[in-house]
């Protein structure tokens, strides 16, 4: 049954997972919760929530009995590298981590991809391209991802870090130390639009603790 989302919708409902974008969840997923619901948000909302545990379940499943109703999943990208991580941090520790994501055009969504797939018949037909989405739909200025790289995946922050780079270090000291302002590790990302459909690809160099390492 598809009915639309209300926060009645949500009498008598156990588990709610969210993915309709992060201001539905903050709009709906406080109602879900005052009816008894436990909700698992794959959105940006909560994820820098103190009071919300940011869990990946191979990671930091401990963090799960901390939940008040609501818990959130991290970004993608941040994911599959935490889950990389946490046995070498684990077992030598972590001082550093820098990250490069080679991300999708999937990633931006159907429109993006699309829009792709079109630039790509257009190029090779020898037309001129035409790009209305990448970097960020809210952009003024847009290029084409087909055959190009685009350095830029969301809207740029105040220090100079795009949003999705902020939430990939962030996320990580979250997750690892249950503090995203942490400075026991340090934490870089550049996060780049690559030409291809489906999955993201990323290259990571640490350095771990030389006292745990050398136990």
């Amino acid at each position: 049954m598809i009915e639309e989302a209300t926060a009645d919708a949500f009498d008598g409902v156990d588990i709610v997972l969210a993915s309709a974008g992060g201001a539905v969840s903050k709009r709906l997923l406080p109602e879900a919760v005052k009816r008894g619901a436990v909700c698992i948000d794959n959105t940006s909302a909560f994820r820098m929530d103190p009071t919300v545990p940011l869990v990946v379940p191979e990671v930091n499943p401990e963090q799960l009995r901390k939940h008040q109703g609501i818990i959130a999943n991290p970004n993608c990208s941040t994911i599959q590298m935490v889950v990389a991580l946490k046995p070498i941090f684990e077992r030598f520790g972590l001082k550093q981590v820098i990250v490069s994501t080679y991300q999708a055009a999937s990633g931006a969504g159907q429109s993006a991809l699309n829009e792709f797939f079109q630039e790509s018949r257009d190029y090779l037909a020898g037309k001129e391209m035409t790009a209305n989405i990448l970097p960020t739909a809210s952009d003024k200025k847009h290029y084409p991802l087909a055959f190009n790289l685009l350095p830029q995946i969301d809207v740029f922050e105040e220090d100079g870090y795009t949003h999705e780079e902020w939430k990939m270090i962030h996320e990580t000291k979250k997750i690892l130390l249950n503090d995203m302002d942490a400075e026991d590790l340090k934490v870089t990302a550049t996060c780049v639009r690559v030409p291809v459909p489906i999955s993201h690809g990323e290259s990571v160099y640490i350095e771990v603790n030389d006292e745990k390492a050398t136990a």
